[in-house]
């Protein structure tokens, strides 16, 4: 497999196969995917309602716009916790 590939897939393989460490991932994934699939399914029904015409052209919503960008924010920080609260726990495992 050659150096690279063994600094790349052993810590990979070794971090998913973690029990704790893949509970978490996994629950991260779930979270993106979520929060992604509720910004799309809102747009299409606001495009949906524009197409048929039951709704003006409304004008830029500013505050939802700013509401989603926190909502990002807000889970991106999540990631970001999660990644080092994984980090820690790989570091305590790697010490024992």
């Amino acid at each position: 497999m050659g150096w690279l590939g063994y600094q790349l897939v052993y810590p990979l393989q070794r971090m998913l196969t973690d029990p704790i460490v893949a509970p978490v991932l996994i629950i991260a994934l779930a979270l993106l995917l979520f929060m992604s699939n509720m910004w799309r399914i809102s747009l299409s029904a606001n495009e949906q309602q524009l197409l048929a015409g039951s709704a003006p052209k409304p004008e830029v919503q500013t505050e939802s716009m700013e509401q989603m960008q926190r909502s990002i924010d807000s889970l991106t920080a999540q990631m970001a916790e999660l990644g080092q609260q994984i980090r820690q726990l790989l570091e305590e495992r790697q010490s024992l």
